[in-house]
């Protein structure tokens, strides 16, 4: 189910809803409109019953939009929203970053940034589309800014693979994307990342509070690959050292 979708249910449960307590008003507490608005009666009857719609349809929209229970209701198994880290690759060298996915009602939103290898900005990115896609396989499209290009805007286009959503209480949704993205513009044009591997990260509130874990994460990984020198070996180069 798209957004375009996903909304229009939304607005026809608001309406039933809405219709549905009307009657059930009317019958409970035996109203008749002519008698409150005389002539006016029908008038009066459509205007309140649009004002309730309004008014029960926007407090759904601030619900979703405020509690994360709903949200993950509303998107179900499309429930991106969160930080995510990001690692990819191009024919010369290896990216990571961060991403933030912000959902609402009416669509999906991201900013991003790849860092450098010293865990400074190398490019900032933010959608100017909306999540389209079905079967599993979505796409958006991405207004971009990279520090290390001659040209430095260009656009890019992400393609998002969500692994098979895993259970979180009564949840199902991914906390794994896969995909790829293509940059259009400047002297990175026809650039591809390959092998985008998105990782939600329910542990950090913050984008700072991400790019100090992936300092950790990183420089642990770069530590264990230094080579280690067997304590015979490194015994015998200090007694060679003290003989030379």
């Amino acid at each position: 189910m798209n957004t375009k979708h996903r909304f229009k249910a939304l607005s026809i449960s608001v309406f039933g809803v809405t219709l549905s307590a009307i009657l059930f008003a009317q019958k409970k507490f035996a109203l008749d409109p002519s008698v409150i608005f005389g002539q006016y009666a029908p008038l009066a009857v459509v205007a309140l019953s649009l004002l309730s719609y309004d008014m029960v349809y926007k407090l759904s929209i601030l619900a979703i939009d405020k509690f994360a229970f709903l949200k993950k209701l509303y998107w179900r198994s499309l429930y991106l929203d969160g930080l995510w880290s990001y690692t990819s690759r191009s024919e010369r060298q290896e990216f990571f970053g961060v991403w933030r996915i912000q959902q609402d009602v009416l669509g999906l939103n991201v900013v991003a940034f790849g860092l450098t290898s010293d865990f400074h900005r190398r490019s900032t990115v933010k959608s100017v589309s909306d999540i389209f896609g079905e079967n599993g396989v979505f796409d958006v499209i991405n207004d971009r800014w990279d520090l290390s290009a001659g040209n430095r805007h260009q656009f890019s286009h992400t393609r998002l693979v969500p692994d098979q959503p895993i259970r979180h209480g009564v949840f199902y949704y991914p906390d794994v994307i896969r995909g790829e993205t293509t940059i259009y513009g400047s002297n990175l044009d026809g650039e591809i990342a390959y092998d985008l591997r998105m990782i939600r990260r329910t542990d950090c509130r913050t984008e700072e509070d991400l790019i100090a874990k992936l300092k950790q994460e990183r420089g642990g990984q770069a530590a264990a690959k230094q080579p280690v020198i067997p304590l015979a070996a490194e015994a015998g180069s200090q007694h060679g050292s003290s003989s030379a």
